[in-house]
């Protein structure tokens, strides 16, 4: 029975650890994307990069959420067989899990509209080349 309790401990950890490397890495992707905003032109390439990278830590989420219903229910399991478990982390983690998953979901949302404003911006610009085009041909034909 120690086992058990032993090995939930371990995965009570790895969750933890889990979730803190992947709110890590969110913070220091959010920081390094911050420049991108909807007002200015960028690299398409390097909107799109950072949109794949947090569509990855939605992945990542899913599996540290999949650890800790594991978690969850192998912390009944033993509370079944009689063992005192305090489990408050446990509602912690979900709740900071929901709160990390919005928060992503937000920086998806802000990299989709820099994106589309982006070919917006490519679209209008190649639109005006043809029409800056077509004018000057006007102009040379109309001089003959």
């Amino acid at each position: 029975i120690e086992g058990e309790r032993d090995e939930f401990d371990k995965q009570n950890e790895y969750v933890q650890n889990l979730y803190q490397q992947l709110q890590n890495d969110f913070t220091k992707l959010k920081q390094q994307s911050s420049f991108i905003d909807d007002n200015r032109h960028y690299d398409l390439l390097s909107i799109e990069k950072h949109l794949e990278q947090f569509k990855q830590f939605l992945k990542r989420l899913d599996e540290t959420n999949n650890n800790l219903k594991e978690l969850t229910r192998l912390q009944r399991l033993l509370t079944s067989k009689g063992h005192r478990i305090d489990f408050r982390t446990g509602g912690e983690l979900n709740a900071n899990l929901k709160n990390l998953q919005e928060q992503i979901h937000n920086e998806i949302e802000r990299m989709e509209k820099a994106l589309q404003t982006e070919n917006d911006f490519y679209h209008l610009e190649k639109e005006l080349e043809s029409y800056l085009q077509i004018s000057s041909e006007h102009l040379k034909s109309a001089q003959y």
